[in-house]
This record gives C-alpha cells, structure tokens and sequence, in this order.
C-alpha cells in the first residue's frame, strides 16, 4: 500500500497535465500512486498520460454529470489506496521536496488529520507570490472567517477523508464543494498548516471571471447549510450576517477588476445593507459608485 495517493482531476487540460505529472514524479518522496481521473477530454490530455512509462500512475476515464471536478475527484478517492490522500490540479504543479515534507509534519504530531501547505500563485503576467493559508482551522473559524485552504496545497488522511464525506456533487455547490468538504473534516478533525511553499498554482487570466456572481451565490448556499449545524443564538446570527456581507463585499472586488461596475456597485450595496459599520464594505460601497459615475459621465 502507497503512503500517498495523489488525485489529478482533468478535462481538456493537456496542455497543462504533463507538467503536472512530471512534478509529481519528481518528487523526492518516492512512496505514491498517481491516480488521473479525465473526463474524456477531446484534446491531447489521454496522449500525454500514457506517454508516461511510470508503474504508479493509474489513468482513468469516467463519464459524469453536475459538478464533474468534485465527481472526478471522489472517483479517484474510490480507487484510493494509500495512508494520505492528496490533491493536485491539472494545471498547478508541486515542488520536488513536496510530498516529503508533507510526510514529515504529519509524522511529527499524529493528532494532524488534514494539512494544508503554502504555495507560490503565478500571473499570467509572470509575476509570482507567495500565498500563506490559515490560520482558520476550527469549524467556526472557516465559517464565518472564510476558506482558508487551496485544494492543490490539502492532504488529508484517508480515514478522516471517508469518515467526512467526499465532495459533495450537488449542483448548488459548484466551485465551492472544495469548501464544503473542510468544513466538514473540521467538525470533527485538526486541520493544520505547513507555512512551506511546497507548490505552484496558476492564476489564469479568465480565473476572475463572468462565473463571480455565481460563486458568491454557491458560497452563501454552503455557508447558510452549515449555519444550520450551529444553535441559532443572536452572535452566530451577528456573525452570519457579517460573513454574508463580506462574500457580496468580494464579489463586488472581483467585478470591480473585470469592470461589471454596475454588478459591483449591485453588491456592495447589498454587503452595505448587511453590515453598515463595515469600513471594508464601505471603502468598496464608494469606489464601485465613484466608477459608476464616470462610466456615466463618459457616456455624454
């Protein structure tokens, strides 16, 4: 049995996958499966994968429905074997040492049933960042503070995966299923984070996108269904409302930056209405009018 079980989910991504296979075979940790799960992509993706000639990696294609990225994904769990099941995206890539050091912090304190890595964002400019995730690790805290994982950077141990639930295929959670899924781990496991940067991830330039209204929406379905987990007490329902607004306030962010002023001033105004002591919500309340305005002016 492999201590690692690595899950690739993938559609019509050939021309990122074999980077991302070649970084996982670089890994200094030798002891994984590589299980690639493709939705019967019509470019090269099938080509470049069976063009490896590495024992360890598994390729399947399945076809699925809604929510294919949480269905791929949980096909490759099913076929699962090793102690650790971790995540890479078709078009991130790990660092060599990644898997090793990984190993190493959950070694270090066995109570770790989930550990989430920094990682390195690359522009489509070129310019790169270092991202820090945490500190939220209790149920709570991811709640009503926000995510504070990437999927690519997540491995979590097997049983504690099982024991939670795989990612859920609902339709309303699209894009957010990831989310959902460590809310749950946390309700009844330790999350933890590696402040390493053991990974890449791609910032494409469509990644903010005409989708931002629709992943505020799912967001807020997922954070009102696991409300309901929690007694209905006047601070959680204090920090609910804060919360919901701070989803419309990045939305509103989002829209700013591909300039849907008039969507963005739509929701700030509606984060506004939510939170009206939120200087965050206000400052973007302001900018996003201010914009409006001149696109206005502009017009005569």
């Amino acid at each position: 049995m492999p201590v690692f079980s690595v899950i690739v989910p993938t559609y019509n991504y050939g021309h990122f996958i074999g980077r991302a296979i070649q970084s996982v075979l670089d890994q200094t940790f030798p002891d994984f499966e590589l299980i690639i799960v493709d939705l019967f992509s019509i470019d090269d993706t099938a080509r470049i994968v069976r063009g490896f000639a590495d024992p360890r990696i598994r390729f399947y294609q399945a076809r699925v429905g809604a929510g294919f990225i949480a269905a791929l994904r949980n096909a490759g769990i099913q076929r699962a074997a090793g102690e650790y099941i971790a995540f890479l995206d078709a078009d991130d890539l790990w660092f060599p040492e990644k898997l090793a050091a990984v190993e190493r912090f959950f070694s270090a304190d066995p109570r770790r049933d989930l550990v989430c890595h920094d990682e390195e964002w690359v522009y489509a400019d070129g310019r790169k960042e270092r991202i820090a995730y945490g500190p939220q690790q209790t149920f709570a805290q991811l709640l009503f503070q926000g995510n504070s994982l990437s999927t690519s950077a997540v491995t979590v141990r097997r049983e504690t995966l099982f024991g939670s639930g795989l990612f859920s295929e609902k339709p309303e959670y699209t894009g957010v299923e990831d989310y959902e899924l460590w809310l749950r781990v946390a309700r009844q496991a330790k999350i933890d984070f590696l402040h390493m940067s053991l990974g890449q991830c791609v910032v494409h330039a469509g990644s903010i996108s005409r989708r931002v209204e629709q992943m505020a929406q799912n967001t807020a379905c997922v954070i009102r269904d696991q409300y309901a987990l929690l007694p209905d007490t006047v601070g959680n329902r204090l920090r609910l409302r804060i919360r919901q607004a701070e989803i419309l306030r990045q939305a509103a962010r989002d829209l700013l930056k591909i300039n849907e002023n008039r969507s963005a001033a739509q929701a700030a105004w509606r984060a506004w209405q939510l939170n009206p002591v939120g200087l965050k919500i206000g400052y973007t309340l302001l900018r996003s009018g201010w914009r409006q305005i001149k696109m206005q002016r502009n017009l005569f």
